[in-house]
């Protein structure tokens, strides 16, 4: 979930008027340092692994993290995991919130769907006909149809929800873009294919996949230059993907939290 809420709340207050200051320098240091590396780790880090990763049994920031575990900054349970009480409680409010949206996103889910093909022009509505009667027929154990020359060989490990995603925006694309040559011609599983990596690699799940997918058929500039989801995750020069682009923008002041504003290239 840290890819999801990559940072935690720091007041520069609090830590002023804390006992942190209190201790040298290179003590502070240390401490900002663990404190990353363990919200990066869901909050779940085995003492082993901050020692090795800092060195602190036999390095010169050993005496430092001494400090840390006797001043109660840094605390050590009994199964030989650190625990920071101020990110513990960050981590606690943000799995509320986090599973309160998930649930909010899954009714909402649906809906967005539907208010996209509004937007789109000559929609065709025999063809939602057909989106829905594969719906029914995965949810009653049968598989997606697909184009006979990729039943061949089955070359990824999509899941039916991957391809259903896939299919829908295949379909919605089509009404605005089905001349181009990626649309008319587009593999699904290869599509569906990248909706799994994007929720098993790069941590993304799938409520968030279809929020971002919604917005980029309903955003000028996305509309256009989206043509494929094969090279979603494939990133520019400045080590941003495509999809994290369409997500930064699709959120308030996102693109000020990137600072992209000449970084899109198309892949």
């Amino acid at each position: 979930m840290s890819k999801e809420l990559p940072y935690f709340k720091f007041y520069p207050t609090e830590w002023l008027a804390g006992t942190i200051v209190l201790e040298d320098l290179e003590t502070q240091g240390l401490f900002i340092n663990i404190c990353s590396y363990y919200w990066h780790n869901n909050c779940n880090l085995p003492i082993a692994t901050l020692c090795k990763r800092y060195n602190l049994v036999t390095g010169t920031l050993k005496d430092s993290y001494n400090k840390l575990i006797e001043s109660g900054l840094i605390e050590v349970n009994s199964e030989g995991f650190i625990g920071i009480k101020f990110l513990n409680e960050q981590w606690e409010e943000a799995l509320k919130t986090h599973k309160k949206l998930s649930e909010s996103g899954k009714k909402g889910m649906k809906k967005r769907w539907k208010k996209i093909t509004t937007l789109l022009p000559a929609y065709n509505n025999d063809k939602e006909k057909d989106i829905d009667k594969e719906r029914e027929n995965i949810s009653l154990g049968g598989t997606p149809e697909l184009p006979l020359h990729d039943r061949k060989i089955k070359k990824y490990h999509f899941s039916e929800e991957h391809y259903r995603i896939a299919k829908e925006f295949h379909e919605l694309k089509s009404k605005t873009h089905g001349n181009l040559n990626a649309i008319a011609n587009a593999n699904l599983e290869a599509w569906a294919d990248e909706i799994r990596k994007l929720e098993e690699i790069d941590g993304k799940n799938l409520e968030l996949i279809e929020k971002v997918l919604s917005f980029a058929l309903s955003d000028s500039f996305w509309l256009n230059n989206l043509q494929s989801l094969q090279g979603i995750r494939n990133k520019n020069k400045d080590g941003i993907s495509k999809f994290e682009m369409i997500e930064v923008k699709s959120t308030p002041k996102g693109v000020q939290d990137y600072g992209l504003t000449s970084s899109i290239t198309e892949g």
